[in-house]
């Protein structure tokens, strides 16, 4: 009786020991990356049509963020903070070497990769038109450098800011700005530099995607995503849809 009563004692803190990690386990931090209008703080909340479906999602299937709001930071940090752990981040391009480092839960919105020059030269097209440039500028880390060096491109003059790019195209230092039309929209919206620029085709589609430290739960990822499709025709998921599908500038 002793051995039974040790061993039902033994499996009632086992349970309370799993259940303890799966409430902890909804229990993540948050964060994400300036990307207006998609992402961006309004009257000094983090919103954007982004930001709003990734919080309904996250609340219905209930994720809490472990803060009192979700954090904004730049790409570098955001790609530390996931593979340390405990962490949910939006948006992240998925790249063969993130692929095993977090868990990729699901496309919230694609966007498209353009190369940008001074309207007074000819526009860059394809990849093609682009092998034969002699210096590309891109953001380090991004998908747009990835996507560079993945195609074989040695020519690449790589910023940490993304508005050195604009400066060093109209300085004349690199021939084009490879960038997403996030990027490009966001510095429309954004810069009073009125340098004159023409926008080539979209060179590739990226898939942008909630993602996951390796440390989230299973279930807690399938939850999500069961979720998300249900979610699809929700007037959350067409605002975000809407907006990401719009034609820069």
């Amino acid at each position: 009786m002793k051995n039974a009563s040790t061993f039902t004692q033994a499996a009632i803190g086992l349970l309370f020991v799993t259940v303890a990690a799966a409430v902890s386990a909804a229990d993540v931090n948050v964060i994400t990356q300036r990307m207006p209008p998609l992402i961006d703080k309004v009257d000094g909340k983090l919103g954007g049509p982004v930001t709003i479906f990734v919080e309904k999602l996250l609340k219905d299937v209930g994720v809490t963020n472990s803060r009192e709001s979700f954090e904004i930071m730049p790409l570098a940090r955001l790609l530390q903070t996931l593979g340390d752990g405990h962490t949910i981040a939006y948006p992240v391009v998925l790249t063969p070497d993130r692929e095993h480092k977090y868990k990729f839960i699901v496309e919230l919105y694609g966007d498209s990769m353009y190369f940008v020059t001074l309207s007074s030269k000819k526009p860059v097209n394809t990849i093609a038109d682009a092998k034969r440039l002699s210096s590309i500028g891109a953001t380090s880390a991004s998908a747009p450098e990835i996507f560079l060096k993945k195609n074989g491109f040695t020519n690449i003059q790589a910023v940490n800011d993304p508005t050195q790019n604009i400066i060093k195209l109209a300085a004349g230092r690199i021939d084009a700005w490879f960038a997403t039309g996030t990027a490009l929209q966001r510095h429309f919206e954004e810069s009073s530099d009125k340098t004159p620029l023409t926008i080539g085709e979209p060179v590739a589609k990226i898939p942008l995607y909630l993602t996951g430290s390796m440390d989230l739960p299973d279930a807690v990822v399938e939850k999500i995503r069961k979720r998300f499709e249900e979610l699809k025709t929700s007037p959350e998921y067409k605002a975000m849809y809407e907006a990401s599908t719009r034609k820069v500038r």
